[in-house]
């Protein structure tokens, strides 16, 4: 993760924002207060709204539960039938 002060925010917004959306990268944006802000590719963003989501925890929560009752296939088997 990259660690960025205000003033470094200010001359590098077009190298942080190239390391953010091709590097993948995190940024966490500081200043003598603290830190102010993190920024994120739009995919990793995407990803963690997705796992907040409560339906898509209630619908990993049950495909443990048939997992844990053995009621799963591998990749295999899953090719095979289709």
């Amino acid at each position: 993760m990259t660690v960025a002060t205000a003033k470094k925010l200010e001359k590098e917004v077009k190298e942080l924002k190239r390391e953010v959306a091709v590097l993948k990268a995190a940024v966490l944006a500081k200043d003598l207060g603290g830190k102010r802000a993190i920024t994120l590719n739009v995919k990793d963003f995407d990803d963690i709204l997705e796992e907040l989501d409560p339906e898509f925890q209630k619908s990993l929560k049950a495909a443990y539960r048939e997992y844990v009752k053995g009621r799963m296939v591998t990749l295999q088997q899953y090719l095979k039938r289709r």
